[in-house]
């Protein structure tokens, strides 16, 4: 549902918000004013929008903004911004939480309005502080705002391939070898030769291809990241790469152009390549108010025993997530793990809110010591999916039993994930009379397991009797004969589907929203980790 490095209020979460919007009926039609039919007239000009902004009464500019954004009006939002007459642009006190989902999609040119009046600040623009608080954003928005902004920082004599190579290389920690003398300076002359670059006193403006993630900014993204400068001028509240929230504050003078580690609150390193963790791992511990920390699929290999390498590795991250002494979100999936989960968990120092360990190898020692643990009331949202699975690592598998009979002592999670654990009818029983115990649970997925229609229904009914439920994904894979698996391999089984919404509908829950996968989906989930 969620990743490790989003912030979403458990106790406000709505999960069904296209439910809501069919149960409420028809709105009443929003007459404009004149004043809002003037304004929105006038973002259309954008050069006139620029020359009457001295003159316009700044009180009405965040609602001119605030249609410029729901009308999809780029030069006026990129003009707007360009010129902000005030200190800080927060977003959350002009678009109220329905507005706010323009943000969300990938596709909505607001992402790119934003940075292009970033990036085209005039002379008359005060903006010192862009909040994103309560706002969701999508991931390229923050990928490319965390991207540009070492480059936008620079001043133009900064900005001579020779002395910013210079500057990677000291910041990377790389030695002064042909790739910071001859490597670095080459690329950084070829994507910064542009002609579209443009100048204007202190400030650079740099061309769409840079912004979107070329070379530079992929280069640079790293290095500010692990290997961040103090900078007291600097506050900066991110996620990376991933989020949902998001608070930046910049000086005015533009003079830094590193992150300060002590204001990094969530950081992802999915992916890493083997052995490269441990080389950055005690470097962490910088970051002292980290919150969230995604370590997916990261090659960590521990084992259990008193040899002095693994009691060396374990304790290497054990005594980092101590140092994380805010942490409250951990991603650890698609690690091997077996019997020392429990000596993690220890090691976190908060209560947890989130846990994924999603495809980790564990045993059920591990299990029991999840349970047992000082976060099993805490965790809100817990990823225990594709734990009952193949490993190439030989360990004793989990069965579907232990997964089931380890929900009960988590008894505030608000989402639980279970999917692709190869759950079966028979094993369906206890389940069924432990899942209306957990009532805080809004959000359940059960998909890519091997259950049936009565299974699905049983479900179903079992969920509608949570007060709070209001999301269920399932898999479309009840016993088809060849002809219509055929048929509804992309769109699912209608049939089941509308069964289920009637099981719904005669216990009064048509508020919850059913989200049924289809079997071309439940035949990948194996092979894909569709789900994250």
């Amino acid at each position: 549902m969620f990743k490790a490095l989003d912030r979403p209020h458990y106790d406000t979460l709505q999960l069904n918000r296209s439910k809501s919007k069919m149960t409420q009926g028809p709105q009443a039609r929003q007459v404009s004013t004149l004043a809002d039919l003037a304004a929105v007239t006038l973002n259309w000009h954008s050069a006139k929008l620029e020359d009457g902004m001295q003159d316009i009464p700044r009180h009405l500019l965040p609602h001119i903004l605030k249609l410029a954004i729901l009308n999809d009006q780029a030069w006026a939002v990129i003009t707007l911004i360009a010129n902000w007459p005030f200190q800080t642009l927060r977003f959350s006190d002009i678009l109220n939480t329905e507005e706010a989902e323009v943000f969300e999609d990938e596709m909505a040119g607001i992402n790119y309005f934003v940075l292009d009046g970033l990036t085209g600040r005039t002379k008359a623009c005060k903006l010192t502080c862009l909040d994103f608080t309560n706002i969701i954003l999508h991931t390229s928005l923050v990928r490319q705002m965390i991207q540009a902004w070492p480059l936008l920082s620079l001043t133009k004599s900064k900005l001579k391939p020779k002395t910013l190579a210079k500057t990677v290389a000291k910041t990377a920690g790389l030695d002064q070898v042909k790739l910071s003398f001859e490597i670095i300076p080459k690329i950084l002359a070829e994507r910064l030769d542009h002609d579209v670059i443009r100048f204007a006193t202190s400030r650079i403006k740099l061309p769409r291809e840079i912004i979107d993630g070329d070379i530079i900014t992929d280069s640079l993204a790293p290095f500010v990241v692990l290997k961040g400068q103090n900078a007291e001028t600097l506050e900066v509240y991110l996620f990376y790469p991933q989020t949902l929230e998001v608070y930046l504050s910049y000086p005015q003078t533009l003079e830094v152009y590193l992150f300060s580690p002590q204001t990094l609150e969530g950081l992802s390193l999915q992916q890493l390549e083997e052995g490269i963790l441990w080389l950055v791992i005690d470097d962490l511990c910088r970051f002292t108010r980290l919150t969230a920390l995604d370590l997916q699929d990261c090659n960590i290999y521990l084992q259990e025993g008193k040899t002095r390498a693994r009691t060396s590795t374990r304790a290497r991250l054990s005594n980092t997530l101590k140092c994380l002494t805010s942490l409250r979100r951990l991603n650890l999936a698609s690690n091997y793990l077996v019997g020392c989960l429990g000596e993690i968990l220890d090691a976190v120092q908060n209560p947890l809110q989130f846990l994924g360990i999603r495809s980790c190898d564990l045993d059920q020692s591990d299990l029991s010591s999840l349970e047992q643990s000082k976060h099993a009331a805490s965790i809100r949202e817990l990823n225990i999916s594709k734990l009952c699975h193949f490993s190439l690592f030989g360990s004793d598998n989990l069965t579907p039993s232990d997964v089931l009979k380890m929900v009960k002592h988590f008894p505030n999670v608000t989402v639980l994930n279970l999917a692709q654990n190869h759950l079966t009818d028979s094993g369906m029983g206890d389940f069924l009379q432990t899942l209306p115990k957990l009532t805080s649970l809004k959000g359940l997925d059960l998909s890519g397991n091997n259950l049936q229609l009565d299974s699905h229904l049983s479900l179903a009914r079992a969920c509608a009797h949570i007060p709070v439920m209001q999301w269920l994904r399932l898999s479309s894979v009840d016993r088809l004969n060849l002809d219509e698996f055929l048929e509804n391999l992309n769109f699912g089984n209608q049939e089941m589907e509308g069964k289920i919404m009637n099981a719904m509908k005669e216990l009064g829950r048509e508020d919850i929203s059913v989200n049924i996968l289809p079997p071309s989906v439940a035949i990948m989930v194996d092979l894909v980790d569709f789900f994250d």
